[in-house]
């Protein structure tokens, strides 16, 4: 299911219509009616009694229009022109304000039965969903259980998503499963759907495994506080009572790891570690154990004090995350205004600090030693320690993305990589500006990348500083603390087939810009593609030498039909 990102914009077009039944033209009331853009950024509008929505546009498109039925409403998901998935759908442009006119959905199948507990008892309040072979498709309309633990599910688009189902279940205190008692899909029952409403009868949910135990502390058993037990790909998180004792209940069988959190103690995984380690075996469905203990130490505090590296001031804003020495147990928090991140819960041990301060005007980076390794911080169990931290401004880098028309490029990823290995990136507006922040000094390499969501979207050569294409030719960009850079200009080709070749270069050689197989042919037959002589900058009709560093041989990042427009822009830095 895509999630929607809705945005507040001056509108620039109003597109309106109707949802209507397919047969009967009746008005379907209180669906959504979402428009996607390519960078899937959505406008949403809910129908009226009389179907109708009105959706104002920021930008004249392509736009995707997708209606979404209620949970409880028989009418399919379709695109607006009818078809089931995202890519599938003909964009829509607007050029000046448009009515849609209607958009008819049908109604779907209907699965029903009743959720019962091992006793035959009925369940009240479980989770029922239905998952679809075709994986490429998505359906997401749970059902919860009646009282008498009966469950319909609804608007099931057998005509798309094929006839071949599993269903799926789960409620507080049963694991999550699936229907033919068991944990794995692949084990499932097989629902096969037709045009007639399904009755599955009753499915009868496994109890999974019962896990019990104490949690003590320095001075014996802890009052308060939370336990998470993992088992499976499942977690149960429980509250310690006030004799220390913890129950958890409703896990899958598996080898179960326990962790817990108490106020004033160390964050603790079984039995008494900081990090996870240790495991206890209950393979068998119905396994009960009431010795899983765990033994919390008292806390350690870390207080980091933030100050200008060079006038000394406070430096409020900076979030920061603290590892272990391994790098698989984090601790975050934001510095207060005092500039001073306070960070509990830990055990006694090593410890390397992340600082997140590219908003506040300062690098996001490790905190370093002199010769650039990443600082060790050191602290006993149950002590506190007051660290003064000071941060380096960041360098800056802004300026614009545009095409090779000089139109600006929306949504394309700025990535820059330190010598270390070390990587921040931005994306660019709907104006092709960027701000690029919290770049420690030291050496980057900056490529531009645009990802298309669906074949036939705009797309865009990957381009590295200070213009080309070839990785190998990228020249760096050496930064010194606090340096600013304002005046990056890339300029990305467009790219219509998304084989990572020039539209432009490919129509001056006369290749077809329309057919994404060609980058991988080599017509003169010298061993370098077409694709090759692109980032070369050679011509891929007369044979060419031998070239050194040519960045040569590499395959196009070709889009992939299992690619879902469920996973957004990759790029997206956040703070903790």
């Amino acid at each position: 299911m895509m999630v929607l990102l809705l945005a507040t914009v001056a509108s620039a077009a109003t597109l309106h219509g109707r949802l209507v039944d397919a047969t009967t033209g009746d008005p379907i009331a209180g669906a959504a009616v979402e428009a996607w853009d390519p960078r899937l950024r959505g406008f949403s509008d809910t129908t009226d009694s009389d179907g109708a929505f009105v959706l104002p546009l920021e930008s004249e498109g392509p736009w995707r229009l997708r209606a979404v039925p209620r949970y409880d409403d028989p009418h399919v998901w379709r695109m607006a022109d009818g078809t089931a998935e995202f890519c599938d759908s003909a964009p829509i442009w607007l050029h000046d304000d448009l009515d849609y006119g209607d958009i008819p959905l049908p109604l779907g199948q209907t699965v029903t039965g009743t959720v019962v507990d091992e006793l035959g008892d009925p369940i009240p309040g479980a989770t029922v969903w239905l998952l679809p072979d075709n994986d490429l498709t998505s359906f997401d309309r749970p059902a919860l259980t009646e009282t008498d633990g009966t469950f319909e599910i609804v608007g099931i688009d057998t005509t798309t998503a094929g006839t071949d189902w599993t269903l799926q279940a789960g409620a507080d205190g049963w694991p999550d499963q699936y229907l033919g008692d068991t944990y794995d899909r692949a084990e499932a029952e097989v629902l096969t759907l037709d045009s007639h409403p399904t009755p599955i009868g009753t499915m009868d949910l496994l109890p999974g495994i019962f896990v019990s135990g104490t949690v003590s502390g320095p001075d014996g058993p802890v009052s308060s506080g939370t336990v998470h037990t993992y088992s499976s790909s499942q977690v149960v998180t429980v509250e310690i009572d006030d004799d220390g004792r913890y129950e958890a209940m409703g896990l899958p069988p598996g080898d179960v790891l326990n962790w817990a959190n108490s106020p004033g103690l160390a964050q603790t995984y079984l039995p008494d570690t900081d990090r996870p380690g240790a495991t206890v075996a209950m393979h068998e469905e119905g396994d009960s154990r009431d010795d899983i203990h765990l033994q919390l130490p008292e806390e350690a505090i870390f207080e980091f004090e933030f100050i200008d590296a060079h006038t000394g001031e406070p430096v409020v804003g900076p979030g920061g995350l603290l590892y272990n020495d391994a790098h698989t147990v984090g601790f975050g928090n934001v510095a207060d205004d005092d500039g001073l991140l306070v960070i509990d819960r830990l055990h006694g041990g090593d410890w390397t600090l992340y600082v997140w301060g590219a908003d506040d005007g300062y690098a996001d980076d490790w905190i370093r030693t002199e010769d650039g390794e990443e600082q060790v911080f050191s602290i006993d169990e149950a002590d506190t320690q007051r660290v003064v931290v000071p941060l380096e401004r960041s360098a800056r880098l802004a300026g614009q993305v545009v095409d090779d028309s000089g139109h600006p490029v929306d949504g394309i990823a700025i990535t820059a990589i330190r010598d270390d290995g070390s990587g921040l990136a931005a994306t660019s507006n709907p104006d092709g500006t960027f701000v690029l922040g919290g770049l420690g000094a030291g050496v980057w390499t900056v490529s531009v990348t645009y990802t298309a969501i669906c074949p036939g979207d705009p797309g865009y050569v990957t381009t590295h500083w200070p213009g080309t294409p070839n990785g190998d030719w990228a020249r760096p960009l050496t930064l010194g603390p606090g340096e600013q850079r304002t005046d990056i200009l890339f300029k990305v080709p467009t790219d219509a087939d998304l084989d990572e070749m020039a539209d432009d270069w490919e129509r001056h050689h006369g290749l077809d810009p329309a057919n994404p197989d060609d980058a991988l042919e080599d017509p003169d037959g010298d061993t370098y593609t077409n694709l090759d002589e692109y980032r070369m900058g050679t011509d891929p009709f007369n044979g060419t030498p031998k070239v050194e560093q040519c960045g040569c041989h590499t395959s196009p990042s070709r889009w992939s039909l299992a690619w879902l427009p469920l996973v957004l822009l990759a790029a997206a830095r956040r703070r903790p």
